[in-house]
């Protein structure tokens, strides 16, 4: 695993998530869950174990959904 601690991601998530998984070495321990919200590709890592995956649609799925892109006058940055 080469490592730099200054590293960032990707704009583009596809590239992000493969390089995430690169460094977790393909480990079934990693969850990844894409989706998209109001236009906007996402996705949501977890370690297995972290939470359920009932917890994470009441928490943060369900309220993405709702998510409007007008609703927020940050949505023009996203």
């Amino acid at each position: 695993m080469n490592l730099s601690l200054n590293e960032r991601l990707s704009p583009v998530l596809e590239r992000s998530l493969a390089r995430i998984r690169e460094l977790f070495g393909d480990s079934d321990d990693l969850n990844i869950v894409r989706f998209e919200a109001s236009g906007i590709k996402c996705a949501v890592l977890t370690l297995e174990g972290m939470t359920s995956s009932s917890d994470l649609s009441k928490m943060l799925f369900s309220p993405l959904m709702d998510f409007k892109k007008n609703a927020c006058p940050a949505a023009g940055y996203l």
